[in-house]
């Protein structure tokens, strides 16, 4: 009977090594099993897989609430989805997909003002209002950069991604005192949807970016009833890339819109214009044309203003004015006109001789 009962054990032992080892093997295939995290790290839900952050010293969340695509950012293809949130400190890049197909982006900047390296977590939600009319769904990917992101570049700076275009949740290691810039982008086509993300254990402040906008006629002297076109330009002074950089011109009295050229166009027709983001010591400008009306002021004052996601240091350049005098045209006769004032002149002159006389 003894041995029957070593049999068992042995047995028993057998099946609980075996279940190790088959847990083991999932987990090296990509199946998930449930590790308890250290003292130092705290999980943000009891979920089984939920991305890990510091415990102690946390900031708290900066929260951007639901934001949408501006449709005036667009680059060439996209970060290769490969459904492995990134965790601390960083990820591979994933690769490139579809370079050929344009996609539009938006940033956000952060900056990491510890002397110390910190972990970020970015909670990425692509359906804030569970609407499929209004929510990117699937069409919305987050990704995160040290410092800056180039477009043309994608792998530059990469410091990890959320993996899927679901509501999910990753983590990157930003270096001490660096920015981390947060990209957003389409994955499936070109189009302009909602989105929300929190970002945990970084500023909440954006950095500081300083706007000089400028404005020019194109005559200092338009007629009534004829054109008008203004060219702005908006330099971004810096420290830091302006994001979401805006213009708004409320035409005055006296001009009527007719259409800009390089810019992103307010949907109502107004000039206000989306330049997206400028690069420190870098500039953007677009052209507006309208018409003079007739009949017209003698002076027009138009006036531009900028402003972009950034706390601006110096905020007396962000609005200019261009000023602009009328011409009054001078009649012009026609032949029955001239014809009309010669004789009129002959018979004043015929007067004028008779009395001398």
């Amino acid at each position: 009977m003894q041995w029957i009962k070593r049999t068992y054990l042995f047995v028993f032992f057998v099946i609980l090594v075996s279940g190790a080892l088959l847990a083991q093997s999932a987990n090296d295939v990509g199946v998930e099993v449930t590790n308890r995290p250290s003292a130092d790290w705290v999980l943000p839900s009891e979920d089984a897989g939920a991305v890990l952050r510091p415990r102690g010293n946390a900031l708290p969340p900066c929260a951007t609430g639901i934001t949408q695509f501006s449709g005036s950012n667009s680059q060439m293809g996209r970060i290769f989805r490969d459904a492995i949130p990134s965790s601390c400190p960083t990820k591979s890049y994933p690769g490139i997909f579809n370079p050929g197909t344009p996609y539009f982006f938006e940033t956000f900047t952060y900056t990491n003002s510890n002397a110390a390296a910190s972990c970020v977590t970015v909670n990425f939600d692509p359906n804030p209002n569970n609407n499929l009319a209004t929510d990117c769904g699937t069409n919305a990917h987050a990704s995160a950069y040290a410092g800056s992101y180039d477009p043309m570049n994608q792998s530059a700076n990469f410091l990890g991604d959320v993996g899927s275009s679901i509501t999910d949740s990753f983590a990157v290691e930003v270096p001490a005192m660096t920015d981390m810039v947060l990209v957003v982008t389409n994955t499936s086509a070109e189009e302009v949807c909602d989105f929300q993300f929190e970002v945990v254990n970084i500023d909440c402040e954006v950095v500081d970016a300083d706007l000089e906008i400028s404005k020019t006629a194109d005559t200092p002297n338009p007629s009534p009833g004829g054109p008008l076109n203004y060219t702005v330009t908006v330099t971004n002074n810096g420290p830091s890339t302006a994001m979401n950089v805006t213009v708004t011109d409320n035409l005055p009295s006296g001009l009527t819109f007719v259409s800009t050229t390089g810019c992103a166009e307010d949907p109502n027709g107004v000039p206000t214009c989306s330049l997206g983001m400028i690069a420190p010591n870098s500039s953007a400008a677009y052209t507006i044309a309208t018409t003079v009306d007739d009949p017209a002021p003698e002076v027009i004052t138009n006036t531009a203003s900028a402003s972009a996601d950034n706390a601006d240091p110096v905020d007396s350049n962000n609005s200019t004015n261009s000023v602009v005098s009328t011409v009054r045209d001078i009649p012009v006769l026609d032949a029955k006109g001239l014809a009309v004032l010669g004789i009129l002149l002959l018979a004043g002159g015929g007067l004028l001789i008779r009395r001398l006389s």
